[in-house]
């Protein structure tokens, strides 16, 4: 151990130097540094100085439990680890990251909030918003704004998903009469000639499915597993559509609004 006042420049956070706890040897096969109790039975840390390779030059870095380093073996950006589990105090305790605009870029906390109904919390904020929360009772989305943009509810009668502005779903042109739906809520029917849609697989419980035509070729069928209004099989015309919802209880799709 030595003390310094300003080595390399670095006077302290008093500005009245400091002490240093020190590994020397000829070369860079410095002995590590560690902090145990009972003779080493129980480490606490340990700090070990890498050698140069592909990933940088020579770089101390600090691991918190026994193991030797391995993620800064491979990543030079890394100066600690940690080996074993982080535990988290409920009343005061979380993880920031301060920015390079001299502010935190983003925060991860777990909290006490009345805004929830559970009492354990986990809140993840980026520049100072909160963008995700969840509980175990939901999950929520915010905007920059702090305003809830998405909340997916995980118990109870309300259980499901909650958008509090707008849902932008994933379409498809499709040219077949035979198709799938698979995260999707409407597909465009641009038909070359005459076709008739037969089959609509990979729906999912609730989902809804609109089928706009592109032109005036299509005509759906209904059959034992596209049940329509009518009964019977529907010409749709040109630029209007129909809309049909999964049941997964009868494994079949119905009709539940037209445009035309």
């Amino acid at each position: 151990m030595y003390y310094s006042r300003d080595q390399d420049g670095d006077e302290g956070y008093y500005e009245k130097g400091v002490f240093y706890i020190n590994s020397k040897a000829v070369g860079v096969n410095n002995p590590d540094i560690a902090i145990t109790f009972q003779d080493g039975l129980y480490y606490a840390s340990k700090a070990t100085l890498l050698p140069a390779d592909s990933e940088g030059g020579n770089r101390a870095v600090t691991i918190f439990g026994k193991r030797n380093s391995t993620t800064a073996k491979f990543l030079d950006k890394c100066v600690q680890e940690i080996s074993g589990w982080i535990g988290f105090d409920l009343g005061s305790s979380g993880l920031a990251w301060w920015g390079v605009l001299t502010e935190f870029s983003s925060k991860l906390n777990v909290v006490d909030s009345s805004d929830f109904t559970a009492t354990d919390e986990l809140n993840w904020s980026g520049n100072n918003q909160n963008v995700l929360q969840i509980s175990k009772e939901r999950t929520r989305i915010k905007a920059s704004g702090g305003a809830t943009i998405l909340e997916l509810l995980n118990a109870g009668l309300s259980q499901g998903l909650k958008v509090e502005t707008r849902v932008v779903g994933r379409q498809a042109t499709v040219s077949t009469g035979s198709f799938s739906v698979a995260g999707m809520n409407s597909a465009v029917l641009n038909f070359a000639g005459a076709t008739t849609v037969t089959a609509l697989t990979d729906g999912i419980a609730g989902q809804i499915i609109t089928l706009i035509a592109g032109n005036a070729n299509a005509t759906i069928q209904h059959n034992a597993t596209i049940r329509l209004k009518s009964g019977a099989n529907y010409v749709l015309p040109s630029e209007t559509g129909v809309s049909l919802c999964w049941s997964g209880l009868h494994s079949k799709w119905f009709e539940i609004a037209t445009s035309a």
